[in-house]
């Protein structure tokens, strides 16, 4: 093994251990009790005063899905990339394998049920690193949340255009008279409705 082996090694642990950490911090977070860190915080503990700040700002408890997805990818990408230079394309699905067990157990799985043992305790335990990985990926994640409202507003913007003309072509075929015939002029149409008005 390579040295670049052993540090993509060391990459891809690095990333399942912070997908695991991802997971056990957001289920800890959501499933301990407020009231209980409300009373912590208010004798004065600091990891439940941690607690209550990321389940206030909800952008900082967001970045958590974000981070675990983040390094997910990485872990996967990698592992696919050295599974197929090592065995070729045959390396292809054993590494897919191998990672969606990874990602499943180790990842999900296992953090959730270790976190909802003892929510309270874990959520004190990850509080303050988790608040600071939060800080840190927080804009990030709200720059890729307005170029995403950007985005739907164009599409929007753009559906409410079509279903005005859409609309528009449904009247003009309900009453053809609404348009002038072609190579009629709209004041040659006016005058027969203006002599059958002055008949009445």
């Amino acid at each position: 093994m390579t040295p670049a082996d052993g540090f993509l090694l060391f990459v891809i642990f690095l990333s399942l251990a912070l997908s695991a950490f991802f997971t056990a911090s957001e289920t800890a977070l959501q499933a301990c009790s407020r009231g209980s860190m409300q009373r912590l915080e208010r004798q004065g503990n600091r990891r439940a005063a941690s607690v209550n700040r990321l389940l206030a700002e909800r952008s900082l408890l967001a970045a958590l899905p974000f981070g675990r997805m983040m390094v997910n990818v990485t872990a996967t990408a990698l592992t696919t990339w050295m599974w197929v230079a090592m065995f070729g394309q045959r390396g292809l699905i054993p590494a897919i394998l191998v990672m969606i067990a990874m990602l499943g157990i180790v990842c999900w799985m296992l953090p959730k049920r270790i976190a909802l043992d003892a929510p309270e305790r874990l959520a004190l335990l990850v509080a303050r690193p988790t608040e600071r990985v939060a800080r840190v990926l927080a804009p990030i994640l709200f720059g890729i949340d307005a170029l995403a409202g950007h985005i739907r507003a164009r599409f929007e913007t753009k559906a409410d255009n079509e279903l005005s003309e859409d609309s528009m072509s449904k009247e003009e075929r309900a009453d053809p008279t609404a348009r002038p015939e072609v190579g009629q002029d709209p004041q040659q149409q006016e005058e027969p409705e203006r002599a059958t008005d002055a008949k009445a």
